[in-house]
């Protein structure tokens, strides 16, 4: 099943992994339609954050099941050029038992590097999505990575106490979004995320 809807600040697309979105099919159809109505609807002053989430990854260097998951797998070059077109921000899945970011990128190439503020990444205007991949809920983390790790994963983590966990995103504002990989083992609040990020646009 797929479908969309607004939560706050932010529009959620929601896709079906197993339900085919190449281009042509009636999943594409939908999705393009709907991030064209968001865009719209963004301009006239709507929620000003795009999520597109889907359950298996997109985009992730965990070797398994790595023709499904890399930048040229068909999947992601069916999707890109709609995140692209209409300027989604982010992208949420599932699936690998591991956590991994991955900086906005186009087949392959970083489009946009963070910036570091007191050592926080922060995507300024990206122009293409940050790729999350956030499957800790408790599978055993085994899993194993592609090496060398590729320059477009920007912090990835599978096999310690710290990959168990759960994200938490605040969309602060219109201009402001903050992303944070929290782990079960953290159990204070002063202790510093494993990973975490700022998008700030315009």
């Amino acid at each position: 099943m797929y479908y969309s809807q607004d939560v706050g600040l932010i529009h959620f697309l929601m896709l079906d992994s197993e339900e085919s979105f190449l281009e042509g099919t009636r999943q594409y159809n939908f999705a393009e339609q709907d991030l064209r109505a968001w865009y719209s609807a963004r301009a006239a002053g709507g929620a000003p954050w795009a999520v597109v989430t889907n359950h298996r990854p997109l985009l992730c260097t965990d070797k398994s099941e790595l023709d499904d998951h890399e930048p040229t797998s068909p999947k992601i070059q069916a999707l890109q050029p709609l995140f692209l077109k209409y300027g989604v921000q982010v992208a949420i899945f599932g699936h690998m038992h591991c956590y991994e970011r991955i900086h906005p990128q186009v087949n392959g190439t970083v489009v946009t590097h963070p910036t570091f503020i007191d050592g926080v990444p922060v995507y300024e205007n990206p122009v293409a999505p940050v790729y999350l991949t956030v499957g800790t809920g408790g599978a055993a983390q085994v899993e194993s990575w592609v090496l060398p790790k590729p320059l477009y994963s920007a912090y990835r983590e599978a096999d310690t106490e710290q990959s168990y966990g759960y994200a938490q995103m605040t969309a602060k504002n219109a201009t402001h979004l903050h992303w944070q990989f929290m782990n079960v083992g953290n159990t204070s609040a002063a202790l510093k995320p494993p990973d975490e990020f700022w998008i700030v646009q315009k």
